[in-house]
């Protein structure tokens, strides 16, 4: 499953329409879920909130200048742990393997519920073990 959205938080510096979308934030929405069937990948471009970062370094500066930015990201990232939250009630028990994202520029994995989370830096690849 691929799932895009992710927050410019230099977006006060950008022009709308052509670096920056108002609706760039990922919705949730549990009917397009239920449609998704077998799920065992998640692509994304950002993560749920328990995974890192879980603090907003390096982003001081641009929520002192926008100050609706805390917030939106806060929900960003909520959006994506109500997507992880539903697809694990709704997939069988370790169905649900892998989740890769790259917004924030850092290489990390870490597992939460059976799920490794991947983290992926700028122009770093990364080859997703498939396992049958």
């Amino acid at each position: 499953m691929c799932i895009g959205g992710g927050i410019s938080v230099d977006r006060t510096q950008r022009t709308v329409g052509r670096s920056y979308w108002k609706d760039e934030i990922a919705v949730y929405d549990e009917k397009k879920l239920a449609k998704a069937g077998f799920v065992n990948i998640v692509c994304s471009h950002t993560s749920p909130a328990m995974c890192m970062p879980r603090i907003k370094i390096g982003i001081e500066g641009w929520l002192l200048r926008d100050l609706e930015l805390e917030n939106d990201v806060n929900t960003e990232r909520k959006v994506f742990s109500d997507v992880f939250e539903y697809l694990k009630v709704a997939l069988p028990v370790g169905h649900l393997q892998h989740w890769v994202y790259a917004h924030f520029h850092i290489s990390y994995s870490e597992q939460h519920d059976g799920c490794l989370f991947r983290a992926i830096d700028e122009l770093e690849f990364y080859q997703i073990p498939i396992t049958r």
